[in-house]
């Protein structure tokens, strides 16, 4: 498990798996003891995969049947004489095709009782018997297989083992797990929807095929607050929770996930344990070990929830995460059935001082919806092999990878999911789902579980998809919020309070919801957390203490605290802007620069620093001082930053490259002054054109040695692209009302030469 790095919004992922065993089974292993290392035998037992399907009623389906063989292997070179062995499994489990040297008893588990009658050296006998699947609905999540003996060693996997996680599905052992799943593709009607989708789609036998395969799927969240929580954010709590599900559908969105969150419910529970690490709280919640979650069961099903948040305060240093969320239905290949996990995915998430900037939770729904963090630290990956997010060393990690890893490096992270048919700076976004060992396809994993996650707890007040709005966040640079502060004081006197306003101006041509501010201090070109006193009156904001138990000073209409200001805007149309202005008392403390003092703060947006922000305001000691003045600004002002809104830094001498049918370009710069990178796929229907696949906004302070240019008037202009071994100049216009965005009339110039 990869912990969430400080302040930043990326979850640590937990396998949640509940192991099947009963007393009796723990029994028989006992009543064998271990063997002695003089015996020769050995017996192996394996089986092809480690799942098997519960609906296999149709014969065209298959793999409703599993098979289990049992080598044994007498390698000495004398014949070994009534060997017995012992195969143990959980009961409710139905078995065909047992071979006549065993004896089959069923009490409180089945037990197959084997005799090989004789052995001769050198020699190897197989044993097998399969599992119905259909017929073992009564071992519920799936069953055990263990096998014992006294006259023989039964092998275990090796070091080197063929698994998953080097391309193979068999598995091998002693005691061995065995999932009982529903095939989730049967389709008996062949139109290419599920039966299991159509039936929670609901819609009529007349609704078109592309509808149905296009339908998103609403997944309920209930969200659920501790006391702490509340008496920390107030008024802030319900922002927090529409900024939350506006981010998370939004990468949805723009991931091509067909997924939609929607609240059910913003509700307190009793949960009083403040003094711990939010792990623990994690625990209590997932397995339910404390009183306060006696009703959450019943709140669960009164509110339709399919995944619950719980947001819990926790002080200043108590703890270095921000949250965990459980990673469900591991091995089950996509089987979310509501028996075995309503109520078990589940984040718990830390709301206190330390985790202020954490909004960003798709990561963690991920991971409740069965996509492991990686197939470095998962080999056999989450709910099918390839559910992992994915990265490459050094370069770039997508949702759910774990940040600063050692898998990974300095790794850039960007708001993607693993995709093997998209690219993510150049480079492949995942792997082929039909690599066992590798595969990395969280969208095509998450596109495929839809409609069952969105059933696991009935909905009490069915939502379409459509009522659900598309909001927009700032989660990139794509979207042209300025926002401007002005001092109003030409300076500020040490431990006395000055003024500053606040503008905030839209000027994209979208309209931004559920927007985010802190306010941070910049020192020497570095931000600082840094807490101090503010005095604000506006609405929009708040006061969030460096500790929960920090009170605030009521002064007329404002209110005073030590702390972190926080301003939330729902929303804000293009062209709208919003003006409010705080007051902040500056004491002897740094930021100091030159032995002359100043003070320098910085606007962030959902946790993205906004540069045109940046406000400095001379500090004086006495009125005498300031009387003198100060020109420490103009000098503070001109600094280079030394922070990036990104983790990591891209390499920046990447150029334009053509693979197959795609092209991708690595920058491009906006005709507004932002840089993103993106990728297209090449067709040549009667006329070469360039469809837009996907793309990644990049921090546009970075200075790329090769940019492409998009115009405003939808020209874009690629310079000294290599095909075929000749690099070309090409410039491609925009297609009015393409959707995909599509550019065609190419202009193709080659080296020296007009095409």
């Amino acid at each position: 498990m990869t912990a969430i790095i400080d302040h930043i919004s990326l979850y640590t992922l937990r396998r949640h798996s509940k192991v099947f065993f009963s007393f009796l089974l723990v029994a028989v292993i006992l009543f064998f003891p271990t063997l002695a290392s003089a015996q020769v035998a050995t017996i192996d037992l394996t089986a092809e995969r480690n799942f098997v399907y519960q609906n296999g009623v149709y014969p065209e389906i298959g793999e409703a049947i599993l098979p289990f063989v049992v080598t044994i292997a007498n390698p000495g070179t004398t014949t070994i004489e009534n060997l017995e062995f012992t195969v143990a499994l959980t009961a409710g489990a139905s078995l065909g095709n047992v071979d006549s040297e065993c004896i089959e008893s069923e009490d409180s588990i089945i037990v197959l009782t084997c005799t090989i009658d004789e052995l001769k050296a050198n020699t190897s006998k197989i044993i097998d018997f399969f599992v119905d699947g259909p017929n073992s609905l009564g071992v519920g999540q799936g069953f055990e297989v263990i096998i014992t003996s006294n006259d023989a060693t039964v092998l275990e996997p090796g070091v080197v083992e063929a698994t998953l996680a080097d391309g193979e599905r068999r598995i091998r052992g002693s005691n061995l797990f065995v999932h009982l799943v529903r095939n989730i593709d049967i389709d008996i009607d062949r139109n290419n929807v599920p039966d299991l989708d159509e039936a929670i789609i609901n819609l009529p036998a007349s609704t078109p095929i592309d509808e149905l395969l296009a339908r998103q799927a609403v997944v309920d969240v209930l969200f659920i607050y501790t006391p702490a929580a509340f008496q920390y954010l107030g008024a802030k709590l319900g922002s927090r929770v529409a900024n939350i599900l506006t981010t998370s559908n939004q990468i949805f969105r723009e991931n091509n996930v067909a997924i939609k969150l929607n609240s059910v419910g913003i509700e307190q529970i009793p949960y009083t344990i403040n003094d711990s690490v939010i792990l623990d709280t994690f625990d209590a919640l997932q397995e339910k070990t404390d009183p306060a979650f006696d009703e959450l069961d019943n709140l669960i099903i009164s509110s339709g929830g399919d995944l619950v948040v719980m947001m819990h305060a926790l002080d200043t240093s108590i703890t270095p995460q921000c949250g965990w969320a459980t990673l469900n239905a591991t091995g089950r290949q996509g089987d979310f059935q509501a028996l075995h996990h309503r109520g078990r995915l589940v984040i718990a998430l830390n709301v206190g001082p330390d985790c202020l900037g954490v909004l960003n939770l798709a990561g963690a729904f991920a991971s409740n919806m069965g996509i492991a963090p990686s197939r470095e630290e998962y080999p056999n990956g989450g709910t099918f092999s390839y559910s992992s997010g994915y990265g490459v060393s050094n370069r770039f990690i997508t949702l759910g990878a774990g940040i600063g890893t050692q898998e990974f490096g300095s790794a850039l992270a960007l708001n993607r999911f693993s995709d093997p048919q998209g690219l993510c700076l150049s480079i492949a976004c995942g792997v082929d789902r039909s690599d066992i060992a590798f595969g990395a396809d969280a969208i095509h994993s998450l596109n495929k579980t839809r409609h069952l996650v969105s059933a696991i707890t009935a909905s009490v007040f069915n939502v379409e998809p459509s009522a659900i709005e598309d909001k927009i966040s700032i989660l990139d640079y794509g979207y042209d919020l300025d926002v401007v502060q002005t001092t109003v004081e030409s300076g500020a006197l040490v431990n006395e309070f000055t003024e500053i306003d606040v503008r905030i101006t839209n000027n994209s041509s979208a309209t931004l919801s559920d927007i985010d501010l802190l306010f941070a201090h910049v020192n020497a070109g570095s931000l600082v957390e840094e807490a101090q006193y503010y005095e604000v009156s506006s609405s929009l904001c708040t006061i969030l203490g460096n500790a929960l138990s920090v009170t605030g000073l009521v002064v007329g209409d404002a209110i005073q605290k030590f702390g972190t200001l926080n301003c939330s805007i729902d929303r804000i149309a293009p062209g709208q802007f919003l003006d409010f202005s705080y007051r902040i008392q500056i004491d002897a403390t740094p930021p100091v620069l030159n032995t002359e003092a100043y003070y320098h703060e910085l606007v962030t947006v959902n946790t993205i620093p906004q540069l045109e922000s940046l406000v400095c305001i001379p500090v004086f000691m006495t009125f005498v001082d300031a009387s003198a003045g100060s020109t420490v600004c103009s000098t503070v002002q001109s600094l280079p930053l030394t922070f990036l809104p990104q983790q990591g830094q891209p390499v920046l001498d990447e150029v334009a490259t053509v693979t197959g049918t795609q092209l991708s370009i690595p920058y491009i710069r906006l005709d507004n002054g932002s840089l993103i990178s993106a990728e297209f796929k090449i067709t040549n229907f009667g006329e070469v054109r360039f469809e837009l696949l996907s793309y990644q906004t990049l921090d546009s302070s970075l200075s790329p040695i090769v940019e492409a240019f998009f115009t405003d008037t939808g020209l874009l202009s690629l310079f000294n692209i290599l095909v075929g071994g000749i690099n070309y100049d090409i410039q491609v216009t925009l297609m009015p009302d393409s959707n995909p965005v599509t550019l065609g009339s190419l202009n193709i110039v080659a080296l020296g030469s007009s095409l």
